[in-house]
């Protein structure tokens, strides 16, 4: 453990000066704490640290986000589900809300779950896709619109991208403005 503190801390001193943040603060307070004896803090204040890291990435996630097309409005999303992902092991979310005159609806990106990989099963087959709702391709991918309110894709197996709301053409629009290939190098 001793190891793996110190490479972190290597690491993040080797990234540079401008990178000298909270992050970098708990990680040398780990450290600390463990040199003092203190396993118990070390690991808090780790798990802390991977939080925080995690905040980062869903900030990073959130500029996947469509800008709003002509008429619409994007206003920031509920951050609530954070907490709920750190429940199911963890990864990034980002959500935004997209108002209009033709209706109102909600796209969330979420990246590196546990339980994207179950749904994985689901999403590589055309059949069990057809099977849960109407298909459609937006950037060369699979999605599936359910409801005629949600439309659901996994983009390189890792990151979902769902909106949900009406109408389902502006939804698309949406997802059709964003970068999916950027998004999958994410």
């Amino acid at each position: 453990m001793k190891t793996i503190i110190l490479s972190l801390i290597t690491a993040l001193s080797v990234a540079g000066p401008g990178f000298s943040d909270e992050v970098t603060a708990v990680i040398g307070e780990a450290l600390a704490a463990y040199q003092a004896g203190d396993i118990a803090g070390a690991k808090d204040d780790l798990e802390y640290a991977v939080e925080l890291i995690g905040q980062l990435k869903s900030a990073g996630l959130e500029a996947f986000l469509p800008a709003p097309l002509e008429g619409w409005e994007r206003t920031p999303g509920d951050s609530s589900g954070e907490a709920a992902m750190a429940m199911f092991g963890g990864g990034s979310m980002a959500t935004a809300e997209y108002t209009g005159a033709e209706g109102s609806f909600t796209i969330t990106l979420t990246s590196d779950n546990p339980m994207l990989q179950g749904m994985m099963a689901m999403f590589s087959s055309t059949a069990t896709m057809a099977m849960m709702g109407d298909l459609v391709r937006i950037q060369r991918e699979k999605f599936v619109i359910q409801n005629g309110t949600d439309i659901t894709g996994i983009i390189d197996q890792r990151v979902m991208v769902q909106a949900q709301g009406s109408p389902v053409a502006a939804m698309q629009a949406h997802l059709e403005a964003m970068d999916l290939a950027a998004l999958a190098a994410f």
